[in-house]
């Protein structure tokens, strides 16, 4: 039996999108922080500033966006999507 063909390890196209499961749990995750925040911060066991509690909110899309320039950069497309004919 010849092991040549096997792949070992899944190679993802660079241009491919991260599965979408993966993002909808991150954001469920960082959502079920925040109810947990609110609720301490609400029922005064917590004494923190109302952005550190609203802080699992606007970390998604700032995460998002950090991945999108970090991908920008590492493929070399900084001018925008590029449109082939």
């Amino acid at each position: 039996m010849s092991t040549d063909n096997v792949q070992f390890f899944h190679q993802r196209n660079p241009d491919e999108r991260p599965p979408v499961r993966l993002t909808i749990t991150a954001y469920a995750v960082l959502f079920t922080a925040f109810l947990g925040l609110f609720v301490l911060k609400i029922s005064s066991f917590l004494d923190w500033s109302w952005w550190w509690i609203s802080c699992p909110l606007w970390l998604g899309p700032i995460g998002q966006v950090l991945w999108i320039v970090r991908e920008r950069f590492r493929t070399g497309r900084l001018n925008g999507p590029t449109f082939r004919r």
